[in-house]
């Protein structure tokens, strides 16, 4: 592969590697492997390799496994011990997170135009 070298540019926070001068199809599908992977050396790098396993972990096992074998177990318990058909399931689970995902859409509301005279007050609960 000839000198290829793709040096790590450690500038003000941000990881990053150069192409080559010429770069070649191959190195542009593979841009987002080594993107991942200068992430990591310097998350290793700055934080340690046990800080990055716990990070991992709650990533992919957390986040993805345990959030898919949730939605299985609803799906089983909506069926047998509600005595509700899939699609009922479903329809439930939409509408219980309907808020969850407009907050962001309230949050610009409430900056916008106050709420009771307050911006973020009225529905913060500190």
């Amino acid at each position: 592969r000839g000198g290829r070298a793709y040096q790590v540019l450690d500038g003000e926070g941000d990881a990053a590697y150069a192409f080559p001068a010429r770069p070649s199809p191959a190195d542009y599908a593979l841009h987002p492997v080594r993107g991942f992977r200068c992430f990591c050396q310097r998350l290793v790098g700055n934080f340690g390799s046990d800080f990055a396993c716990i990070i991992g972990v709650n990533y992919f096992c957390v986040k993805g496994m345990l959030l898919s074998i949730m939605g299985l177990v609803r799906l089983s318990y909506c069926k047998k011990s509600l005595g509700v058909d899939g699609t009922a399931c479903q329809t439930m689970g939409a509408i219980a997170s309907t808020p969850w995902a407009i907050k962001g859409a309230i949050g610009v509301l409430s900056d916008m135009y106050p709420l009771w005279g307050y911006h973020k007050a009225s529905y913060i609960i500190a």
